[in-house]
């Protein structure tokens, strides 16, 4: 397996961790109502970024590699 098919198999159980989270959370610790629904959102907005920059829909959020010695070019 090579390691962008790692990567994508990655961000996959990433989003499906973020999905599962919300009843997760309701059961251990017991929150509800709007709070877990934000924690829920929250979680697969994350995981969707994530995987939408591995694949790279979303180029301008990369870290640039910099030389901290030369500093930064504007």
């Amino acid at each position: 397996m090579n390691t962008k098919m790692a990567s994508y198999m990655l961000n996959f159980g990433i989003i499906l961790l973020s999905v599962y989270a919300g009843p997760f959370l309701l059961d251990v610790f017991g929150i509800s109502g709007p709070v877990l629904r934000m924690l829920s959102i929250g979680l697969l907005a994350g995981g969707l970024t994530l995987l939408a920059m591995k694949i790279g829909l979303l180029p301008h959020l990369r870290q640039k590699n910099e030389d901290p010695d030369k500093g930064s070019e504007d």
